[in-house]
């Protein structure tokens, strides 16, 4: 159960980094 926390953490990390990229980008 921890690697999978640890694993959705990680995406959820890389998705907000993804977009706030996208959002860099923008400006």
């Amino acid at each position: 159960l921890t690697n999978v926390k640890q694993q959705d953490a990680a995406r959820a990390v890389n998705q907000l980094a993804d977009n706030l990229a996208l959002i860099w980008e923008g400006l």
